[in-house]
């Protein structure tokens, strides 16, 4: 969602510009982002993993795989359906 808000703002700003080189700067301007917040949650999540019960634990590692998936689509299949999908300037 973050980098397709971004591609959003990018288009408004450089309307010029080709598609695919637009897209990769937002993937750019918003990779340190979307690291670090999910560096965050799986701080978070790895205790619970070690210490939480055995209730939480299957619910935390789901979680953890969650985090995984969302930030491989965020960065890297995000761009591509966006052009294949033919996303046109505003």
């Amino acid at each position: 969602m973050v980098v397709s808000d971004r591609v959003h703002e990018n288009l408004r700003k450089h309307r010029k510009m080709p598609l695919p080189e637009l897209i990769d700067m937002s993937i750019n301007q918003t990779i340190v982002r979307t690291t670090l917040t999910q560096f965050t949650v799986f701080l978070a999540l790895i205790p619970l993993v070690i210490f939480g019960g055995e209730v939480i634990r299957s619910f935390t590692i789901a979680m953890t795989f969650g985090c995984f998936v969302g930030m491989y689509s965020s960065i890297i299949v995000n761009g591509p359906i966006l052009i294949n999908f033919g996303l046109k300037s505003a």
